[in-house]
């Protein structure tokens, strides 16, 4: 299981650590390491004295401990970056295995964006004069797209009070903004669409966000959840895993 980690500890033991196990449980003839792929995050929990592998470490590890057989997981949302890296370390060492598999990331194409949807609109309610926005990280790279297919989605498929928005890309704060004026909503519900509802949802959505919406008038509430703590979460990317390991 590779995930980009989180330095905070909360949403670590309800996100990650659940996953974890339920992917153990799942799978109880297989050993089920964790590795993450942020470098930022093992630094700064190696400072508390918590100790994460990175994928790369990961791997010898396992390779020394004479597996042969490797299936790769990522909790990540997007094909970006972080995948790119994984897929990247894995090609470096497919030498020393007979079998690496790499799954998907959780959000790949238009049946995962139909699906998310489903999960979503089902668990969160906009309200009568509300509207909820899903709020992701966002990213530089050709990936950001998916948050604008996931958007097109929800509207197609009937709710029209449920946008996506992004922290670091685009659609951003902004245009947020801009839809609660075309829209004239006063109740506003953010939701993490994050796999680890941390920092940036502590810090920006319930932080920023939050108060800057606060101040111009609109009832604000926000849901403190990760998308890893979700049951119908863990068992896609489970039945991922299976599918993988059965090829």
């Amino acid at each position: 299981m590779v995930h980009y980690g989180t330095a905070n500890d909360t949403s670590r033991a309800r996100n990650l650590d659940v996953l974890n196990k339920k992917v153990a449980e799942a799978f109880p003839g297989y050993k089920v390491v964790e590795a993450y792929s942020s470098n930022m995050v093992i630094e700064a929990l190696a400072k508390r004295g918590i100790q994460k592998d990175h994928i790369r470490e990961s791997l010898q590890k396992l390779r020394q401990q004479g597996y042969t057989d490797v299936t790769i997981q990522t909790s990540d949302l997007l094909d970006g970056v972080m995948t790119a890296l994984i897929d990247d370390v894995a090609r470096e060492m497919r030498s020393d295995f007979d079998t690496i598999r790499i799954g998907r990331p959780l959000l790949w194409g238009l049946d995962d964006c139909r699906w998310i949807t489903k999960v979503l609109t089902t668990r969160i309610s906009a309200g009568s004069n509300g509207i909820v926005f899903l709020v992701g990280h966002g990213t530089e790279g050709p990936a950001n797209a998916i948050y604008s297919e996931l958007d097109y989605v929800l509207q197609d498929m009937g709710h029209k009070n449920y946008h996506v928005v992004t922290i670091e890309g685009y659609p951003n704060f902004d245009n947020a903004v801009k839809i609660l004026k075309e829209e004239d909503h006063k109740q506003v519900t953010l939701y993490p669409l994050l796999m680890v509802a941390g920092n940036h949802a502590v810090k920006d959505i319930n932080g920023n966000w939050r108060q800057e919406l606060t101040e111009m008038g609109y009832q604000v509430q926000v849901i403190q959840e990760g998308l890893g703590s979700i049951k119908e979460v863990q068992d896609h990317l489970i039945s991922q895993i299976r599918k993988l390991i059965n090829q």
